[in-house]
């Protein structure tokens, strides 16, 4: 099971997701974010969600243009290593303000 944890601080609302995103918990997960929407100032942090698949990515996207309706942004404060690969791969990392990841080169 995911849990949702939101804190305030001044205008900004942080929703901390622990656990999956995945087609098992997506369902779960709607009626917890969806709440959250109208804040003024929205940051996830994923920093401990160790799996997203598709439908996981579908939730990100669906908050995304639901604030994006309203003129608000979406931003990700913090990710796990699993979805900041997931959002590279589908060009999405700048979508919800990640910095690009540092790419180590070795000979």
């Amino acid at each position: 099971m995911t849990e949702v944890e939101m804190t305030m601080t001044g205008e900004t609302c942080r929703l901390t997701l622990s656990g999956e995103m995945t087609i098992y918990t997506a369902a779960q997960l709607l009626p917890q974010l969806k709440p959250h929407i109208e804040q003024t100032q929205l940051e996830l942090n994923l920093g401990a969600v160790p799996e997203i698949d598709g439908a996981g990515l579908q939730l990100l996207l669906l908050m995304r243009r639901e604030r994006a309706t309203a003129g608000r942004d979406l931003r990700i404060a913090t990710c796990s290593e699993p979805v900041r690969d997931v959002l590279e791969l589908c060009g999405l990392g700048g979508v919800f303000g990640l910095e690009p990841a540092a790419v180590a080169l070795t000979a």
